[in-house]
């Protein structure tokens, strides 16, 4: 048995009975037959880490012709490629938690499908594209993948040659310390100027501000007009830029009705002001990165250097 079939026998606190509009829509949308034909998702975003993915996986999932599945991060390639032992986070709060009224549906999917990326096979990560509401346009949106090897990137584009790749870059210092601020709040650890600056200066976050290397990688395999890379800025300023040029890329109509919301930020991040020393030091030792990016994006990076130099 699938498990679609699995979702559909669930009873009133199960799947086909959520408590919102939204998925009892998608409930119905849902394909019915008893086998799960897989389907390659037309879109993956990503990242950058802290770079507005949470807000683009809000705001595209709200689109009539465009299904997301739950949770938000997949992850199935950076689980076969770097980090076998990342945290299930959605089974580790379902195991833990009691989810909120109306929120055990999406509660339960979201382990479900968690597992399935984690321990199942290409097959039963195309399933559950193939499962979600039938719509023009599926993908999914998993950060952890800007950090891919060349191989499983390789993987990803002999699924869709054409598939279009989001990447969001921001400002490499304010992302390595938003950064840096989320993780010592996930490890319950005091944010100090010193604890910050060690964490946005630590291996892990020089990694993900390495745009440049991210960019050569994909564009190894696909096409310019197929990689698209916005700017941080651009989300905060202008949206529904962003928006309109991705749902031109998708091939499907642009109404600022669907995205009424998109000036909103999903989550605030922890509040610390560092010092101006401390960014400067933040950025010497981020200056490498700014360097790589002057010749492609000049303005965008000088614009962020401004800020330190």
């Amino acid at each position: 048995m699938s498990w679609l079939c699995f979702a559909n026998l669930i009873d009133s606190d199960g799947l086909k009975n959520m408590n919102t509009q939204e998925h009892m829509r998608q409930e119905q949308e849902r394909p019915q037959n008893d086998t799960c034909a897989k389907r390659v998702p037309d879109f993956i975003g990503i990242g950058a880490e802290k770079a507005g993915t949470t807000w683009l996986w809000d705001q595209l999932s709200k689109h009539p012709d465009i299904a997301m599945p739950y949770p938000k991060e997949l992850r199935y390639f950076a689980y076969r490629d770097y980090a076998p032992n990342m945290d299930l986070a959605a089974t580790s709060y379902l195991l833990k938690n009691k989810p909120e009224p109306g929120r055990a549906p999406v509660a339960l999917l979201s382990a479900i499908n968690e597992l399935r990326c984690r321990f199942g096979t290409i097959e039963d990560y195309l399933n559950i594209f193939g499962e979600l509401p039938q719509k023009k346009v599926v993908g999914e949106i998993s950060p952890q993948y800007a950090s891919l090897s060349i191989k499983s990137i390789q993987q990803i584009y002999g699924l869709r040659n054409k598939m279009i790749i989001i990447y969001i870059i921001r400002d490499p210092v304010e992302r390595a310390i938003s950064g840096a601020k989320m993780k010592l709040s996930e490890q319950n650890e005091e944010l100090s100027e010193d604890s910050i600056i060690k964490s946005a200066t630590g291996k892990l976050q020089t990694m993900l501000s390495d745009y440049k290397h991210v960019i050569d990688n994909y564009r190894v395999f696909f096409e310019r007009e197929n990689f698209k890379i916005f700017a941080f800025d651009d989300l905060k300023e202008s949206p529904s830029k962003i928006l309109r040029e991705l749902c031109s890329s998708f091939k499907i109509e642009y109404k600022e009705d669907y995205f009424k919301r998109s000036q909103e930020k999903v989550f605030p991040g922890a509040k610390f002001q560092l010092s101006d020393q401390a960014l400067r030091q933040i950025y010497q030792h981020h200056s490498k990165v700014y360097d790589d990016l002057m010749e492609e994006f000049p303005a965008l990076t000088a614009q962020w250097r401004s800020r330190y130099v």
